[in-house]
This record gives structure tokens, C-alpha cells and sequence, in this order.
């Protein structure tokens, strides 16, 4: 019989947020070995703060495998697992975005580092790679916006009189 290694208790915090909190580092990276969710926040929040870099490190080593034929075979293949990340059965109400915990990572100056490890670079480049075109056609809004707005502010400021019903003054 299997439970759900992301079940909450009373308090709403996970066997992982119970484990950060009590700083057990080997309980945590059994946790997270068996699928333990750090996308889930908990009564205190995310768990993020509370794991030790080097347990990340070696959990985030552990997420990178290889379809073991060897680095020089055309078939070579590198697997990453990003499945700590998210949660995909039902979406309870303290659910967050995967990319909630690795915006945890970024504040702490002992994880930041980890944002740069070969699973985590490759989760956010494939995040911008879904993204960029958003990013760029709203950047090209406000672009757009402010050159629009300036010429409006110019010309008010050029004929701050101008009523549009009466457009022969101007000439």
C-alpha cells in the first residue's frame, strides 16, 4: 500500500517541510529521492530555505542520467528529471508554480549557485524558450506605448491651445 510521499498533515506541511524545519538533511534527500515535491508551500512556507546546498547538490546530481551508451556514440543521450518540481495530480489550494522554488533558491546567497547546476539551467532555459516569444511581443507593446505616449506629450506641449474643432488656427 503506497501513500502520497506529498500528503499535508494538520498544519498543511509535507514529510519534506516537517524534515527542512527539523534540518534532518538525510531524511530529506530520501524524501526527495522518492518524489517529494519541493512546490509545495506549507504553513511556514517553502521548504527551499531550510535544505542544506549540498543536499540539493547531490539530489540535483542524482536528476542527471544518461541512457548509458557512452559520450561519443551519435545515440548518446542525456536525461534530466524534473519532477520535484512539480506536482501533476490534483491541484490543491498551496499550489505554486515550479518556478517558485527555484526563485527561493535565488534568494538565498548559500543556494543561489545551484540556479547554475546542468538540471536546473536546463529546466529554465527550456522555460524561456516557451516564454521568449511573450517576453518579446510585450516588450514591442511598451515600446510602442512609450513612443506613442511621447509623441502625444509633444505635441500637447507643442500646441498646448489646439482645440480639434477648430483646426484652422493652426495654419
Amino acid at each position: 500500500y503506497m501513500h502520497d510521499i506529498n500528503s499535508k498533515d494538520a498544519d498543511g506541511n509535507t514529510a519534506l517541510h516537517v524534515a527542512a524545519l527539523r534540518k534532518a538533511q538525510t531524511l530529506i534527500l530520501s524524501l526527495l529521492r522518492n518524489g517529494a515535491s519541493i512546490a509545495l508551500r506549507g504553513k511556514k512556507g517553502s521548504p527551499v530555505p531550510y535544505i542544506s546546498p549540498k543536499v540539493f547538490e547531490v539530489f540535483l546530481n542524482e536528476c542527471l542520467e544518461t541512457n548509458g551508451k557512452s559520450s561519443e556514440d551519435e545515440h548518446f543521450q542525456l536525461i534530466f528529471s524534473y519532477k520535484f518540481l512539480v506536482r501533476n495530480d490534483s491541484v490543491s489550494a498551496n499550489y505554486f508554480p515550479e518556478s517558485d522554488p527555484l526563485y527561493r533558491m535565488s534568494l538565498g546567497k548559500k543556494t543561489r549557485h545551484l540556479l547554475k547546476h546542468p538540471v536546473l539551467k536546463s529546466f529554465l532555459d527550456l522555460k524561456w524558450r516557451r516564454v521568449r516569444n511573450y517576453f518579446y511581443v510585450n516588450v514591442v507593446y511598451h515600446v510602442f506605448f512609450v513612443i506613442l505616449l511621447n509623441l502625444f506629450i509633444v505635441d500637447r506641449v507643442r500646441y498646448p491651445n489646439y482645440n480639434a474643432t477648430n483646426s484652422s488656427t493652426l495654419f
